[in-house]
């Protein structure tokens, strides 16, 4: 159950980059047709902070769920346990 939870997080955590890179091309579009200067720096902070949440999510997938084989690991000593009390 809780592998499932982890996969789950892992897939919720692994569509954050994309939807940062819609945002990005989305304010990329806007930035083309602004005109003044404070308006164009205004979309840049924006972008580079999208660009850096876009990089958090990468790294948070990589140790969201458990690994494959630790699993067998933590559940084969405690079933040896409670098989032979």
């Amino acid at each position: 159950m809780r592998r499932t939870e982890a996969i789950a997080a892992r897939g919720t955590i692994e569509a954050q980059p994309i939807e940062k890179s819609n945002q990005i091309d989305s304010l990329l579009d806007q930035n083309m047709d602004a005109s003044s200067a404070s308006v164009i720096g205004a979309y840049e902070k924006r972008i580079e902070g999208l660009e850096r949440q876009k990089i958090r999510p990468a790294e948070q997938a990589k140790i969201a769920g458990p690994p494959q084989g630790r699993l067998n690991e933590l559940i084969e000593p405690a079933l040896m346990i409670s098989a032979n009390p």
